[in-house]
């Protein structure tokens, strides 16, 4: 890593330094082909998801962590976007090392079980990891076996942290798009990286 809790290689401060999209070189500012709205899919019912967007304050400047999705991905292609993703079975069952702020806990659980909420946290470490390699815990193992969707987060002897989640917002996909999904978003400062 190149700066505290921000991976080689990532877009810092808005920096875009263009990319290639098949064979073409696309420059800086340059607009990037995107899913083509115009096709209709079936109704589909959204799917749970959770995202995180890490802060870090520089002077009195926020910087955020994003990466560009894929040219050949279903959904958002090309996009810059917070790691995230869809919410898995086993991240309900997950042992944590905090739960959710009790604040944020009341917010979710409005619309969404506590179990479905944990879960909706859960999901956000994971996905975060999955992307950036980046983990989102406290040093620990956990009580119980874990599915192997998190092996490779727990070899690293951590468990998640969720109690320094903030709730920002929900988002869900429109319909009659290739994927929906109904998405959390969480934001934590970089301090909550355990390495």
């Amino acid at each position: 890593m190149s700066k505290r809790g921000i991976p080689a290689g990532a877009v810092v401060r808005g920096t875009d330094k263009g990319y290639v999209h098949g064979d073409i070189p696309l420059t800086p500012g340059q607009q990037r082909p995107v899913e083509k709205f115009e096709e209709k899919y079936p109704y589909m019912r959204p799917r749970d998801a959770a995202t995180l967007i890490l802060v870090r304050m520089k002077g009195r400047t926020p910087e955020v962590l994003m990466g560009c999705r894929a040219a050949k991905s279903a959904f958002m292609p090309n996009r810059y976007v917070f790691p995230g993703g869809r919410v898995d079975l086993a991240d309900a069952h997950i042992p944590v090392a905090t739960p959710l702020d009790r604040h944020v806990k009341a917010r979710l659980v409005k619309a969404a079980s506590e179990q479905r909420a944990r879960a909706l946290g859960v999901a956000a470490v994971r996905e975060t990891f999955e992307e950036t390699g980046l983990v989102i815990g406290r040093a620990g193992s956990p009580a119980t076996r874990v599915p192997a969707s998190w092996q490779h987060y727990a070899a690293h002897g951590a468990v998640p942290d969720l109690s320094r989640f903030a709730l920002l917002a929900r988002a869900i996909t429109p319909p009659r798009r290739a994927r929906r999904y109904d998405t959390r978003f969480f934001t934590a400062d970089v301090s909550a990286i355990a390495h």
